[in-house]
């Protein structure tokens, strides 16, 4: 064992002597540095017997003290005042040389009047401010979703409403020089900051609907009483369940990606930090678990992360992504399979969100597709002819069947998330469709009705920012 006392704080007391050093002897190998530092009685050591010989009076590059030797070694590169010569080897620069031959005591203050090291203690800033809000992002994101799993339709969306708001701030953080207000960075309405963010430039490639932003607005409001209160007398009512989680997925996944870039790094990303925090195993798998849309990020995340920095459990998982969507059995299961999942990815949940309304279904793709209603009552009416026909002209995630609780009538429903009048009933009775056999006379009637539904869609477009793909063909559903 080697016992080492440093008579310092940290790497500030090697500074000087390092650049001496370095200006005497250089190119010179770190490690070389520190040796000379011992002889020179800058470290004082006790050697042991037990090391061996080559060893003895010489710190390890990873203990405490050859980390300090390091960081000074690196606040003298910043500086402007060494260079890298190689791995871990060092240089003067000729501004070294002239602060080295003044003979004045190299200290953090004079490290700070050079530019340099003021960019450098810039980006250390923002890096740690980046970390700080990553770790926000990630553990309300993911406490929200275990809370969902685990039926907490109450706490679970004010958890996933705060993710948003940290990750609306995460990307207002960047902007420098007082461009935003303060009052608008302490404020909690979470459109006037999605698009603070927009006037910006800043999450341009991110598209979300005001309805969708309202609607976790009202869940983060949710958070006491009173705004519980305020939301059911607003909205008459207020809806939360596993299949919204999927538009929270899509929107956060979004933002993370936007942030990235806005960082031109993955280092910061939700995904990055699953993979690479000890100790939470739990909290790693429930990020992908039943997620496709941060499997579908994967490769990114993968690229930020050094092998010897992965802390994933069970790593073989993400060798296979079927795994990874059914990450334990302590997570209750997908309610469908991976390969289905996928459809999700093309369906822009977040950009195309309606606000459910008391007085009309609630035209969610997700839930169409993750909790079918009434797959009995189309069997029962043997309309599987009219059912299909619908889905090739509307999209299978825009068809379902509803039962009226009161009259108990049965309808066949589709949706067109893109027109203000975005829902039309076809009730299945006698009065509409004379007759559910397919022949001539029932496929006009049908036929007709697409026409009329097409046409009331058609009739007034909500505005909306939508992906490039969307802008060229506006499909339905």
């Amino acid at each position: 064992m080697v016992t080492i006392t440093i008579r310092s704080s940290g790497e500030e007391e090697f500074l000087s002597p390092t650049l001496g050093i370095v200006a005497e002897r250089g190119p010179i190998p770190v490690d070389e540095i520190m040796k000379q530092l011992a002889q020179e009685g800058l470290l004082n050591l006790e050697a042991s017997t037990t090391w061996p010989a080559a060893h003895r009076g010489v710190p390890s590059l990873l203990s405490e003290t050859g980390q300090a030797v390091v960081r000074a070694t690196i606040a003298l590169r910043e500086s402007g005042l060494l260079a890298s010569e190689g791995p871990g080897i060092w240089r003067i620069t000729r501004a070294g040389r002239r602060l080295h031959s003044k003979g004045e005591q190299v200290s953090f203050e004079t490290l700070k009047r050079r530019p340099p090291y003021k960019e450098y203690l810039r980006k250390l800033k923002a890096e740690a401010g980046r970390r700080d809000w990553q770790a926000l992002r990630f553990d309300s994101y993911v406490s929200g979703r275990l809370l969902t799993f685990d039926g907490s339709s109450h706490t679970a969306p004010s958890a996933l409403a705060y993710a948003l708001e940290y990750s609306l701030k995460a990307a207002l953080a960047e902007l420098r020089g007082g461009l935003v207000p303060a009052a608008t960075l302490r404020c909690h309405d979470f459109p006037k900051l999605y698009h603070t963010c927009l006037d910006h430039d800043l999450l341009t490639q991110t598209y979300v609907s005001d309805d969708f932003l309202e609607y976790a607005q009202h869940h983060f409001e949710r958070r006491y009483p009173s705004g519980q209160a305020r939301v059911l007398q607003e909205r008459k009512y207020w809806t939360f369940g596993r299949e919204d989680l999927t538009t929270y997925d899509d929107c956060l996944l979004q933002i993370d990606r936007g942030l990235d870039e806005i960082y031109a790094s993955s280092e910061w990303s939700l995904g990055n930090r699953a993979l690479t925090i000890h100790g939470r195993n739990r909290l790693s798998r429930a990020f992908f678990h039943d997620n496709v849309y941060a499997i579908a990020r994967l490769p990114e995340y993968r690229r930020s992360v050094d092998d010897g920095r992965l802390c994933f459990p069970e790593p073989e998982r993400l060798e296979r992504r079927e795994l990874l969507f059914c990450s334990g059995d302590d997570l209750p299961c997908p309610r469908i399979n991976y390969q289905r999942a996928q459809e999700l990815l093309t369906l822009d949940l977040a950009a195309l969100f309606i606000y459910p309304q008391v007085s009309g279904p609630h035209a969610d793709p997700a839930r169409v597709l993750l909790t079918p209603r009434g797959a009995h009552l189309g069997d029962r009416h043997n309309v599987e002819w009219i059912l299909r026909q619908l889905r090739e002209e509307f999209g299978s995630s825009s068809v379902e069947f509803l039962q009226d609780s009161r009259t108990q009538e049965v309808s066949i429903v589709v949706y067109d998330r893109g027109s203000k009048l975005y829902w039309a009933s076809l009730p299945l009775s006698q009065e509409h469709l004379p007759s559910l056999a397919r022949n001539i006379y029932t496929r006009e009637l049908l036929d007709r009705w697409i026409d009329g539904t097409k046409k009331q869609f058609a009739s007034e477009r909500r505005v909306l920012r939508l992906p490039d793909p969307l802008k060229k063909s506006q499909p339905n559903g």
